[in-house]
Parts: C-alpha cells; sequence; structure tokens
C-alpha cells in the first residue's frame, strides 16, 4: 500500500551511486504543505485553512525543534504534488533528506526536494540503528563500560500518530 504519514521507510532517491538506499521518515504526504518556521515543522492538510505545529516526539532531544532548511534553500513552504512525499531522517542535524534534496539541489527545481511514490521500496519492520561501537562505548571510573550515546534499536518508533493532526 500507500505509505502513510510518520511511516519509515527505505527508498531510491537515485542522487548517489554509492549509497543506493536510504531510510527516512514520512513527513509529508500528497497534497500536503510543508513550513518550516523557527526550528519546527508545520503542516497544512489540503482541506485546512491553517498550518499545524507537528510534535516530533521521536527526535532526540539534540535534534528536536532543530529542524532547519540548508541556506541554499530559497523558500521554506512546500506544496506536495501528487505521487510525491516529503521525507526526513530523524537526525535532523545532520540528515540528506528532502530538505537539501538529498544534497542534490539544482537549480530552481522545486519538485527535487520530493521522492515519487515508486521511489519507495516499502515499510521498515525492525530498524537495527546504526552507530559506532568506538564513538559511543566508554569506560567509566576506568572498570566499566556504558554507552555514551545508547543505539535506539527496537525503541525507535517505526510510525506514530498525531493528534494535533488528527490522525
Amino acid at each position: 500500500g500507500d505509505p502513510m504519514r510518520w511511516d519509515v521507510v527505505v527508498i531510491t532517491p537515485h542522487v548517489d551511486r554509492q549509497k543506493e538506499y536510504y531510510i527516512k521518515r514520512v513527513i509529508g504526504v500528497p497534497g500536503d504543505t510543508i513550513l518550516f518556521q523557527d526550528g519546527n515543522v508545520l503542516i497544512k492538510k489540503p482541506w485546512s485553512e491553517k498550518f499545524i505545529q507537528i510534535s516530533e516526539s521521536y527526535l532526540s532531544s539534540a535534534n528536536a525543534w532543530q529542524t532547519r532548511l540548508p541556506e541554499n534553500v530559497k523558500t521554506n513552504e512546500f506544496l506536495i504534488p501528487e505521487w510525491y512525499y516529503w521525507v526526513m531522517g530523524d537526525n535532523r542535524n545532520n540528515s540528506a533528506d528532502s530538505r537539501s534534496c538529498f544534497r542534490s539541489c539544482i537549480g530552481e527545481n522545486i519538485t527535487a526536494h520530493f521522492i515519487k511514490r515508486k521511489d519507495i521500496i516499502g515499510k521498515v519492520l525492525i530498524n537495527l540503528g546504526y552507530y559506532n561501537i568506538f564513538g559511543t562505548w566508554g569506560l567509566v571510573d576506568g572498570k566499566k563500560w556504558k554507552w555514551t550515546y545508547p543505539p535506539r534499536f527496537l525503541d525507535h518508533p517505526r510510525s506514530a500518530t498525531y493528534k494535533e493532526l488528527g490522525e
């Protein structure tokens, strides 16, 4: 079936021969308008007249309320066309996603920000996460190993619902 808002999906944005697959969260669906303002994400559904700020409880404290657009992006509002989706990574401070056209925005091509439906391969069922074991482990008091930043593994939500959007 079609991806739903907040699903974590596997996509092929066709922007990097070295990295064919990406895992991103669906933020906007066809007909939505996405607005970025003061580090927040706001969504206006097709039948609504106002933008609603979304609550993204799945973001870590380092990424919450830090969703910014790259400096070279000239607009902060995006209307998602039919058969396209807006996707973003949960690591908002360092993610190649729709905000940056997966680091390949060229000129004023606004559709480069969106992912075509046919480029969404499937929904993630289990996310084992990515972590650098050498950068996230450390000795505590010189005798006990402990996570500095533990990987989120299975507790990382694969989908979410948002009451503010009536979903």
